[in-house]
């Protein structure tokens, strides 16, 4: 059961107790202390932690005593996917209808549809380098898998989350499980018809 309740099973102590407690952010946001915590369990341990907690993140959420965090932690890297698969489509096309990808990037970046993320992915992909800066998507195609599933037993529409598990796990197949999400430019150029090492 994809949530079943672990809290029951987890191992007691005296005087302890187990929270769930997944972070958003990379390994140079955990070493510059700016992850934000996503945290389930009791509440009151929750609190007791809460020193710690900020010690190690610029943010950080309590969200209940359920399943709240782990939840969380997988419609954030249902939204990380999804977001590189959009942003990979509208290159393909754009480079497709003659327009320079760098142009692109300038016009995206410039306007309301950018966020973080692509600021943070985009020089990479405009040097054609696409470093292994977040999760690998061998690691993000199986979030999405617990993502659907969780979904499913919820009863909650999953069909975008769907379609693209099915790319990562078409570049997984192809060997590049190790390599970033952005690897989905990549993809979605060769779909196109187009020669990546010519799009740069």
């Amino acid at each position: 059961v994809i949530f079943g309740d672990f809290l029951r099973c987890a191992p007691r102590f005296k005087g302890g107790a187990f929270l769930c407690t997944p972070v958003g952010g990379g390994a140079d946001m955990a070493q510059a202390a700016q992850l934000t915590i996503m945290c389930s369990g009791p509440e009151e341990a929750y609190h007791r932690a809460l020193p710690l907690f900020k010690s190690l993140s610029k943010a950080q959420h309590y969200l209940g005593e359920g399943y709240g965090a782990r939840a969380m932690k997988l419609a954030h890297n249902m939204m990380i996917a999804v977001n590189m698969q959009m942003f990979a489509e509208t290159l393909a096309f754009c480079e497709k209808a003659g327009v320079d990808p760098n142009t692109a990037m300038d016009i995206i970046s410039e306007s309301a549809l950018n966020n973080f993320y692509l600021t943070f992915k985009m020089p990479e992909i405009r040097d054609r380098s696409f470093q292994l800066t977040s999760m690998p998507i061998r690691m993000l195609a199986k979030d999405l898998r617990l993502a659907a599933g969780c979904m499913d037993q919820l009863k909650v529409t999953a069909t975008v989350t769907a379609l693209v598990k099915q790319m990562l796990d078409s570049l997984n197949a192809q060997g590049y499980g190790d390599k970033d999400p952005s690897w989905l430019v990549l993809q979605m150029e060769k779909m196109a018809g187009l020669d990546p090492a010519e799009m740069k």
